[in-house]
C-alpha cells in the first residue's frame, strides 16, 4: 500500500495545520505543555501571568511571572515587547497590558510569537490562541480537539522497567500521538507484535523493577505491571519533581530512535 504523503487529518491540502476548538501547546519558558482554547474570535494569544515583575536583563526590558498549571505554580521569564492598550467599556475606560515573547509548539510546528500577559486563573484555560498565530498557518474546526499530537519537549515518556510486559501497554497507547518509550528488562511479549505504533520504542535493559509514566514535571508510580491493568486493583502514587535521571538510572534515550 502507498502511504500518503500528507495526513489530511491533520493538515489541508495547501498545507495549513488542522486545529480542533483546544490543543496542547508546548511553551518552552515554561518548559510546560499546556491545554490551550484555540480562539478565532481572538485577534492576539495571551497566557495566564500573575505575581508580574518588570527586571532587567543585558540591558533589556524582561518580564516575570507565574502560572499555574497542573496545581503547580511555574515561574516564567520573558523578554518584553509592548505594552497595549485595550477599551473595558464606555465606563469602565481602558486597561493596559504587557507583552512578551514566547517560544511554542503545536503539533511539529515551532514558532515565536506576542503574547499578553493577563490574570486567567478564573478561566478554564491558561493559554489562549488567537489569530496572530493562527493567520496563513492553520484553520480551525471547532467539532474537533487535540487534532495535532501533544507537543512536548521530548514527548510522553512511559518507562516500564518490568518483566511483565505485553500488548496491554500497546492498546493503552494506541491514541497517544507523541513519542513514547517502553523500558523493559524482557520484551517477549513485545516481540511478538506485528503492528507497534512508529511512535513506540521499546528498549530492552536489564534495571529494577518498577514502573512510571512521566507527563511534565510529575512522575506517576504504577503499583501493578501494565499487563495487569484493568484486571486487578493497584494503587498509582503522584510523585512530585522527582528528577528523571534518578528513575531512568543511567539509560540514555538519546541513543534510540522510535522509528527503529
Amino acid at each position: 500500500m502507498i502511504k500518503p504523503l500528507r495526513n489530511y487529518n491533520l493538515q489541508t491540502p495547501d498545507g495549513k495545520m488542522i486545529l480542533g476548538q483546544k490543543e496542547y501547546v508546548y511553551v518552552k519558558e515554561a518548559n510546560a505543555t499546556i491545554d490551550a482554547r484555540i480562539d478565532t474570535g481572538a485577534s492576539q494569544s495571551s497566557i495566564s501571568a500573575s505575581d508580574v515583575v518588570e527586571f532587567e536583563r543585558n540591558g533589556k526590558k524582561w518580564m516575570r511571572f507565574n502560572i499555574v498549571h497542573n496545581d503547580r505554580t511555574i515561574s516564567v521569564e520573558a523578554p518584553y515587547v509592548k505594552q497595549t492598550r485595550l477599551r473595558q467599556s464606555s465606563i469602565e475606560g481602558y486597561s493596559y497590558r504587557s507583552v512578551v515573547k514566547l517560544n511554542i509548539k503545536i503539533g511539529d510546528y515551532s514558532t515565536e510569537a506576542e503574547f499578553n500577559l493577563i490574570d486567567r486563573t478564573q478561566m478554564q484555560f491558561a493559554l489562549l490562541i488567537g489569530r496572530n498565530l493562527l493567520t496563513d498557518i492553520a484553520v480551525v474546526d471547532v467539532a474537533r480537539n487535540n487534532v495535532q499530537k501533544r507537543a512536548d519537549k521530548d514527548g510522553l515518556l512511559l518507562l516500564s522497567i518490568d518483566d511483565y510486559v505485553d500488548n496491554t501497554a500497546l492498546i493503552l497507547l494506541k491514541n497517544i500521538k507523541t513519542k513514547t518509550f517502553i523500558i523493559t528488562s524482557s520484551n517477549t511479549y513485545l516481540n511478538k507484535e506485528k503492528d507497534i505504533p512508529e511512535n513506540i520504542c521499546i528498549i530492552k535493559e536489564n534495571k529494577e523493577h518498577d514502573r512510571a509514566i512521566f507527563i511534565d514535571d510529575y512522575v506517576y508510580m504504577f503499583g501493578t505491571s501494565f499487563n495487569a491493568i484493568g484486571k486487578e486493583r493497584f494503587t498509582i502514587i503522584k510523585v512530585n519533581h522527582l528528577p528523571q535521571e534518578v528513575f531512568l538510572r543511567g539509560i540514555n534515550l538519546d541513543k534510540y530512535d522510535t522509528n527503529d
